[in-house]
Formats: C-alpha cells, sequence, structure tokens
C-alpha cells in the first residue's frame, strides 16, 4: 500500500488520508498495511457508500 500512495498526486493522497476514507483491497476492507499482488482490485470507501 505504501508504495501506492507514492504514486497518487498530493491531492488524492490528501483526500484518502485519515480516518474518514476506508481502504479494501479485493473486497476487503484493510485493517493494517497490506502488500498488494498483481491484479488486485483496490478501493477507497468514502464515509458514505450505498449501492
Amino acid at each position: 500500500m505504501r508504495a501506492l500512495r507514492d504514486d497518487l498526486n498530493p491531492d488524492a493522497l490528501a483526500a484518502i488520508e485519515g480516518d474518514q476514507v476506508k481502504v479494501a483491497v479485493n473486497q476487503v476492507i484493510l485493517r493494517t498495511e497490506q502488500n498488494l499482488n498483481e491484479g488486485d482490485e483496490v478501493a477507497f470507501l468514502p464515509p458514505i457508500t450505498g449501492g
């Protein structure tokens, strides 16, 4: 995940940092840092999401 953050522009990084935005990898919300693998799906979930 750290490498992904390093690739984001500063505005995008500021938008996802903090406790408001949750990060999911392969449809599982992360609780800790996780290594990413080729083909992993990463989603940034804002405070209010719905289907």
